[in-house]
């Protein structure tokens, strides 16, 4: 049930008869390509004729190898190819002599080469448990320990507790936001992928980048969703459906920018580094260390332009935005969930704004990639 590919120079006979399908190629150019016992059949009725007890291996490379001295004109097999196979007729076979129809040019549509890339990667990503199983026990185990920490938070009212529902939120967003670096590797090697699959013209970068983010998605939003179901009952956080949305859209903006990155450096290690330094920044300036009033001029650019910003907002808008009267609350300032946002400067912020910058954010991210993809990474040698 598996397919083989083999590059091979001079197979024996035993070898030769193992192969289903063959494709000779002399100088670039495509001489043959079909089923492998009917190559001697092509040859013959375009008039080279494969002697008896001879490997048809050996043939055909005395034929095509530009080292040989009596190989046949390049150009001229290519021609004769390209004549057989334009319109309908490729081989005839030696038992029926039906006609086959193939074409000469790659005849599958980038809707298909999208089916098939998605396929490629749900599969990859089924195998290869680096990329969603790991990670799901991960967050899952630390959703739990964060649980742990802060059991039934949400359900205390006092300053402290209302300040370490903050810090809470915060941790739970940056972190597992930072803990997309990991995957930096694993796009890098997919990156190895595509420039040789791009330079052989087997696809483009669009049908590349949906395929990736369409078989992504639906593991990052079972993380998503095992460490909200974990997560929000045990804090007695607000919003269960909310919520989800904030942490599924927060991944997948990650995982987005780690596909930009990957793509722009040579070595996963200097973007690990590169992610880890830019998220570094996104978590200083996102509005809980320092509330956006009292973020210094020269670093009120990176507050707007980190995603964490949105994120953050978003959430501390679903957890207070909704509550009451906080009874227990020491702060005179601090009576309503309403008053909380007044603090934190979120008064009018709208978490469904911040989510629909989450997606815009997340098509820059893809549409850098493909860009990247595109004109960067163009195919050619």
């Amino acid at each position: 049930g598996l397919c083989i590919v083999t590059t091979i120079h001079q197979p024996s006979s035993a070898i030769w008869l193992l192969f289903d399908s063959l494709m000779l190629l002399s100088n670039g150019k495509q001489i043959y390509y079909g089923q492998a016992n009917e190559a001697v059949s092509y040859f013959s009725s375009v008039g080279y004729n494969c002697p008896k007890f001879t490997n048809p291996a050996d043939y055909f490379l005395t034929l095509i190898n530009t080292d040989f001295p009596n190989h046949v004109d390049i150009n001229k097999l290519n021609d004769l190819y390209k004549h057989n196979i334009s319109d309908k007729i490729i081989i005839t076979t030696n038992d029926n002599k039906e006609s086959i129809a193939k074409s000469f040019y790659n005849p599958n549509p980038s809707i298909w080469h999208f089916i098939v890339l998605s396929h490629r990667f749900f599969i990859n990503t089924l195998r290869n448990p680096g990329i969603i199983g790991i990670r799901l026990a991960m967050y899952t185990m630390l959703s739990i320990a964060i649980g742990g920490m802060f059991l039934v938070n949400g359900h205390h009212t006092t300053d402290k507790d209302i300040q370490g529902r903050m810090a809470i939120l915060d941790y739970i967003f940056c972190f597992y936001i930072f803990q997309s670096v990991a995957v930096v590797p694993f796009y890098m090697w997919d990156s190895v992928t595509y420039d040789r699959e791009r330079l052989n013209g087997d696809y483009g970068p669009l049908a590349f980048v949906l395929a990736n983010f369409l078989a992504t998605a639906p593991g990052l939003f079972i993380i998503a969703f095992f460490s909200t179901f974990i997560l929000v009952p045990m804090i007695a956080l607000k919003n269960f459906a909310w919520f989800l949305l904030i942490l599924f859209l927060a991944l997948l903006v990650a995982e987005g920018f780690i596909c930009f990155i990957s793509a722009i450096v040579p070595h996963f290690i200097i973007g690990i580094a590169l992610a880890a330094g830019a998220y570094g920044f996104f978590m200083l300036c996102n509005g809980f260390f320092q509330l956006k009033p009292d973020i210094p001029d020269w670093f009120i650019w990176i507050y707007y332009m980190g995603f964490h910003t949105y994120v953050f907002r978003a959430s501390i808008v679903n957890e207070f935005g909704s509550r009451g009267v906080l009874k227990d609350a020491d702060t005179p300032e601090w009576k309503t969930g309403h008053d909380v946002l007044v603090y934190m400067g979120m008064n009018n912020v709208q978490k469904g704004d911040d989510c629909w910058t989450l997606v815009g954010y997340l098509a820059i991210c893809h549409l850098v990639y493909y860009l990247i993809l595109k004109y960067v990474k163009s195919g050619k040698r």
